[in-house]
């Protein structure tokens, strides 16, 4: 019988997340893709957006999850290495019927894991422990070939973010993506809108050798701080 079980500590309120070939893998994001693939199709929706971030992981977990999502007939639309507001950006302004994130968030890099969404709403809690129930039972609907295609949006969310942007002419700016998926995005928003615009950290690189993720930790603000406080400006943001 296809059954398999996930690990309780990956099970979160508001998110699938874990420690790398610890207690989450490929064979995890394999099912929760038939898992998650089952959950639309008993909802009559018929199609999902998936992204991932920079972490080294993420590229074989993208891998994975769309082999499981196309198996149960679900037509899956890759939007490749991205930022998380850039999935919600593509599912909404495409009117996809649901996403999946591939993200360790601001966690270390031995982390990662799947923000998902359906309709309006996050999947959380009781949802999630759903997932697993369908994966540990085997209860997925049949197989179906489906429809797997790459998608390019990049450019479209940098005018949405140019248009929405109201920086002005002479205001300085510090950007520090610190190495995550963000990045590419910011790398060329800056080239687009108003302002001076100082980044550092904007290469992607899955082992954040500039600093830990996690923006919330004022260690971790440091560089940013500093090359603030050296070119005397009025604004900053870490990524």
């Amino acid at each position: 019988m296809d059954i398999h079980n996930f690990k309780k500590t990956i099970l979160r309120e508001y998110d699938i997340r874990g420690i790398i070939d610890e207690d989450l893998n490929s064979i995890d994001a394999l099912y929760l893709g038939k898992a998650f693939a089952t959950l639309l199709k008993k909802q009559k929706f018929k199609n999902v957006v998936v992204g991932y971030d920079g972490r080294i992981s993420s590229i074989n977990f993208e891998k994975e999850l769309v082999k499981g999502l196309s198996s149960k007939g679900i037509n899956v639309y890759k939007i490749g290495l991205v930022p998380t507001p850039l999935l919600y950006f593509t599912m909404y302004s495409k009117k996809y019927d649901s996403g999946i994130m591939i993200t360790g968030s601001h966690n270390p890099s031995n982390y990662n894991g799947f923000k998902m969404l359906l309709k309006n709403k996050s999947i959380v809690g009781k949802d999630i422990l759903d997932l697993a129930r369908i994966s540990s039972k085997g209860i997925f609907v049949n197989d179906k070939k489906a429809k797997i295609k790459k998608i390019l949006i990049k450019n479209k969310y940098l005018s949405f973010l140019k248009n929405s942007s109201n920086i002005k002419k002479n205001i300085k700016v510090a950007w520090d993506p610190g190495n995550g998926s963000s990045g590419e995005v910011v790398s060329k928003l800056i080239k687009k809108i108003k302002g001076k615009h100082f980044i550092i950290n904007g290469k992607i690189d899955g082992n954040f050798p500039s600093h830990h993720p996690d923006p919330t930790v004022p260690k971790n603000l440091k560089q940013l701080i500093n090359l603030v406080k050296k070119k005397k400006m009025r604004f900053r943001f870490c990524l």
